[in-house]
């Protein structure tokens, strides 16, 4: 299992952090998920065997969100 703390702009609300959670929740090999507007962090746990951290953030940037 790898643990990514990724730094994204953009998000405002408690909505952009479920949005976000929503939809990398659907995906194979995400185990847990920690979206935090206030701290503009998203903190995943996943299976690299199954998806890849470029997959991880091209959902998070095809929600409108920006990844630094």
């Amino acid at each position: 299992m790898v643990k990514k703390e990724l730094n994204v702009t953009g998000m405002t609300c408690h909505s952009c952090e479920t949005l976000i959670k929503d939809e990398l929740e659907e995906q194979a090999g995400i185990f847990s998920i920690i979206a935090s507007s206030t701290n503009n962090k998203v903190v995943v746990n996943y299976d690299d065997s199954k998806i890849t951290l470029d997959k991880i953030k091209k959902i998070i940037i095809d929600e409108g969100y920006v990844i630094k």
